[in-house]
């Protein structure tokens, strides 16, 4: 027994209709999946502040360890401790992009994205001075040094800004 295509206009209708759907599922599936489920309320002030303050709390202690290696002119911790900065820095970056805050926090959330660049940038520093180090090369640990401590700045400035606005943001609100 031989299988005609159904080609009248209902099947020709009903085929397309059915490719379009298909499709347009096809397409918003990446999107669907790329937009965090927190992302579809308007304002998520309060899960970001507990999101930043637990991961500034861990780069504070990244930053400290780094430090106090550098001080020490401890190489072997400032290789360990370099790369972790790193890995918590763009965490903290990733996970406070996810929160939509209100305006009123916004500045609060910029401030805390540029001392979170700043610490990643303090890790690269580091890890490029470890490396001169190892490579015997003075000059080049010399300027990555003082490259560092520059971005260290800039990070207690951002976040001490961070703070004060975010704390601003909660005396208004009360």
């Amino acid at each position: 027994m031989k299988k005609i295509l159904n080609t009248s206009i209902l099947g020709v209708v009903k085929f397309f209709v059915v490719i379009c759907l298909v499709t347009v599922a096809i397409a918003a599936l990446p999107l669907t999946l790329a937009t965090p489920i927190h992302e579809t309320t308007k304002y998520q002030d309060p899960q970001w502040s507990t999101a930043c303050i637990s991961d500034m709390t861990q780069v504070d202690n990244d930053m400290k360890s780094l430090t106090t290696a550098a001080k020490n002119y401890d190489f072997t911790s400032a290789s360990t401790y370099a790369p972790i900065l790193y890995t918590d820095s763009q965490k903290a970056i990733e996970d406070s992009d996810l929160y939509n805050v209100s305006p009123y926090l916004q500045s609060s959330k910029d401030e805390y994205l540029l001392a979170m660049a700043q610490a990643n940038r303090v890790a690269v520093y580091a890890n490029s001075g470890v490396e001169e180090y190892n490579n015997g090369n003075l000059e080049a640990i010399n300027t990555d040094l003082k490259h560092a401590i520059e971005c260290v700045k800039s990070y207690n400035e951002h976040i001490k800004k961070a703070v004060k606005l975010s704390n601003d943001y909660k005396s208004k609100k009360n």
